[in-house]
C-alpha cells in the first residue's frame, strides 16, 4: 500500500492562518481571535482533499519541532524567522495532529528531512509537499498545490541538479544566501557547462562541485563557504543516516 509522506508543517500553518478572525470592538479597539476546533476541521479538510485525489488510503504526517541541527551548520539559519509572529493556534493544532493522528516530530530534524529520509529508502511511498526543496529527494511527489500535475517521479539525477543549484543561489525564505550575484538562470548555466557530455552520474557531479567551488571562490568566498551552503540547503535523504539514525553531514562527491 502506498503511503502518503504530508508536510504537516505547511498544513498546521495554513490551517492556523485561515482560522484567524480580526474584530473591531470599537473605533480604537481591534482583537484577534482563532478557534482551535475551527483549525482541526480545516486540516481534516485538506487531508480529505490530498487522500481523495491521490487515491491513497494510507497517510503519515510530519512536523518539525523547535531544534535544528542545520544552526549549528550556520548560526543564521532560518534566524529571519525569529520575529515573525505565528498564527494563534499553530502549536496547538500541531500538538492536536500528534496526539489524533500520531503526527511525527523528532528533533533535532525538520519535517522534510524526516519525509526525505523515508521517501528514499524504496519503500511504495509519495512526498506530498508545497516546498520545492522536497524536489531534491529522488522519489515520488504530489504538490497539493497544484493538483492537476498529478504524482511526478523525481530521479536522483534530477534531485541532485536541484540540490547542487541551490549551494549556489542559497534560500532567503530560510536565511541561507548561497553565493553572491548568482540567481536561478545563472546557476543553471554553470551546472550546464560543468557537465556537458558527462553521462555518469557521480562523476557529473563531481564536475559540478569543482565549479560551484570555483564560483565560490571567484566571489572572495572558500570552498568551506560553499560546503556550508550545501549542509544548510542539503534535505536529507536515506543514505544521510547511519546505522544508529545519526545525521551523516553531506560531503562533495569525489
Amino acid at each position: 500500500m502506498t503511503t502518503l509522506l504530508i508536510d504537516g508543517d505547511i498544513v498546521a500553518y495554513q490551517s492556523a492562518a485561515a482560522a484567524e478572525t480580526p474584530v473591531k470592538w470599537d473605533d480604537d479597539l481591534w482583537t484577534l481571535h482563532a478557534y482551535e476546533s475551527v483549525g482541526q476541521d480545516l486540516v481534516r479538510s485538506k487531508l480529505n482533499g490530498i487522500l481523495k485525489v491521490t487515491g491513497c488510503e494510507d497517510f503519515k504526517f510530519y512536523l518539525t519541532g523547535s531544534k535544528n541541527y542545520r544552526t549549528d551548520v550556520l548560526d543564521s539559519y532560518k534566524g529571519n524567522r525569529k520575529d515573525t509572529r505565528k498564527p494563534l493556534i499553530l502549536k496547538a493544532l500541531k500538538d492536536w495532529m500528534i496526539e489524533e493522528y500520531q503526527a511525527v516530530l523528532r528533533e533535532p530534524f525538520e519535517a522534510d528531512d524526516l519525509m526525505g529520509i523515508r521517501g528514499s529508502d524504496g519503500n511504495d511511498t509519495i512526498i506530498c509537499s508545497e516546498d520545492k526543496d522536497l524536489r531534491t529527494i529522488p522519489c515520488k511527489f504530489f504538490n497539493p498545490a497544484h493538483p492537476e500535475d498529478g504524482v511526478i517521479t523525481i530521479s536522483e539525477s534530477d534531485a541532485d541538479l536541484m540540490f547542487l543549484s541551490q549551494v549556489l543561489t542559497g534560500d532567503a525564505v530560510d536565511n541561507y544566501k548561497g553565493c553572491p550575484k548568482i540567481g536561478p538562470v545563472k546557476a543553471q548555466q554553470i551546472i550546464l557547462k560543468a557537465s556537458l557530455n558527462i553521462t555518469d552520474l557521480a562523476a557529473r557531479n563531481s564536475a559540478i562541485w569543482t565549479a560551484i567551488v570555483a564560483t565560490y571562490e571567484k566571489a572572495g568566498l572558500t570552498e568551506q563557504d560553499a560546503l556550508t551552503q550545501a549542509r544548510c540547503a542539503r534535505i536529507l535523504r536515506y543514505e544521510d543516516i547511519d546505522n544508529e539514525g545519526n545525521i551523516i553531514l553531506w560531503n562533495p562527491p569525489t
